[in-house]
């Protein structure tokens, strides 16, 4: 099975800028922003910036974003912490076409202007003295486009996952859309039912565990030693979703 997302960084290893290409192929720009352990942070794109799709391998989401501009991460020990944080933004441009794109003497202005460079990226950090306490989940779709990959979801709770531990999740994409998904399934000894938000999670025939508005539980059937649990997922239409329409981390719940 190939897994997209499972915590890993982004390939770029430096600060770097991108032109757009298309209405698909965006530009962009990474950061590698100073980041240490137990340091809640949140990082902003400059001025009127904003970004389709994020990435910040090496944190959590405290908190989901209302915006495409600001988003609140925070980390722990051993976590990849000691060599920052690198974030990763695909930038929102208005509509240009390709032959506009592809000579940058045609580009219109107002499409340079919304792409931001790695030094539009900033981030403000608080010690917090040590781990933030509670559930949360790691960034787990690390690029848009891949919308027919299986993605795993890691999730952290500082109390531990014990047994009859209920996570309930509602998956969003940058416009704040619910996902369909399916193939929703538990890397441990646990089960995937359906909560109070949801009609119906299982198909009859196939057994198939789904969700049409990117709703659905997990329930552990006994304590999980692990520091990471994860739960893997699967776009229910990939094949007709939008190139950004994936759900993202930092605009999705865990409860």
């Amino acid at each position: 099975m190939k897994v997209l997302g499972a915590f890993a960084a982004f390939a770029a290893a430096q600060d770097t800028e991108w032109p757009a290409a298309s209405m698909e192929q965006v530009c962009g720009a990474v950061r590698e922003l100073p980041m240490a352990a137990n340091q809640t942070c949140e990082v902003t794109l400059a001025g009127d910036l904003q970004a389709l799709w994020v990435n910040a391998g090496g944190s959590f989401v405290t908190q989901p974003s209302i915006t495409r501009n600001k988003w609140f991460i925070h980390t722990y020990e051993g976590h990849g912490e000691e060599d920052g944080v690198r974030f990763v933004s695909w930038f929102k441009i208005p509509f240009a076409w390709p032959y506009q794109l592809r000579n940058p003497k045609l580009t219109p202005q107002e499409v340079k202007d919304a792409c931001g460079s790695s030094e539009d990226i900033d981030i403000e950090c608080t010690d917090i003295g040590e781990g933030k306490q509670g559930l949360f989940m790691a960034p787990f779709n690390f690029a848009p486009g891949n919308n027919d990959g299986t993605y795993a979801i890691p999730v952290i709770n500082t109390a531990g996952h014990k047994k009859d531990n209920l996570y309930t999740f509602e998956l969003k994409n940058q416009k704040y859309d619910p996902v369909a998904i399916t193939d929703i399934e538990l890397m441990a000894n646990g089960t995937v039912m359906a909560t109070a938000l949801l009609n119906e999670t299982t198909n009859e025939d196939t057994g198939i565990r789904y969700s049409d508005d990117g709703k659905f539980g997990v329930m552990l059937e006994e304590d999980y030693q692990g520091e990471l649990l994860y739960i893997t997922f699967k776009n229910k239409d990939a094949e007709n979703m939008e190139f950004f329409g994936g759900a993202q981390a930092f605009y999705s719940f865990i409860n």
